[in-house]
């Protein structure tokens, strides 16, 4: 019989496993420390961006309520004084109604 014999060391296949283990591990938690890095990038610059869409909301709001109000003081024409004078004037209404009513005129015959 031809046999070949190897001679296979049961401690350098392990150690072997074990090694490739670690590195698999190193690699993969590698990965996904960058992965949480690039999350943790992400979500500070969509807060940054809430942020500044929150301010632009407060300045528009700030805006309307200064175009809202009037800048320049409103100052009525009236006065008191204007005010009594027109209680003391008689009321229109009645002349106007005689003025508009025609005065009925019959036609005379002359025979």
């Amino acid at each position: 019989m031809l046999a070949i014999q190897v001679n296979v060391n049961i401690f350098l296949i392990a150690a072997l496993v074990i090694a490739a283990a670690a590195l698999g591990y190193l690699k993969r938690s590698s990965q996904i420390n960058s992965l949480n890095k690039k999350i943790a990038d992400l979500e500070k610059e969509m807060l940054a961006s809430h942020a500044e869409i929150l301010q632009l909301h407060r300045d528009k709001i700030d805006l309307m309520k200064t175009t809202a109000e009037p800048v320049i003081p409103v100052i009525p024409i009236t006065n008191g004084k204007e005010d009594k004078t027109m209680e003391k004037l008689p009321d229109g209404t009645t002349r106007k109604k005689l003025l508009s009513t025609s005065p009925v005129i019959k036609q005379q015959s002359g025979s």
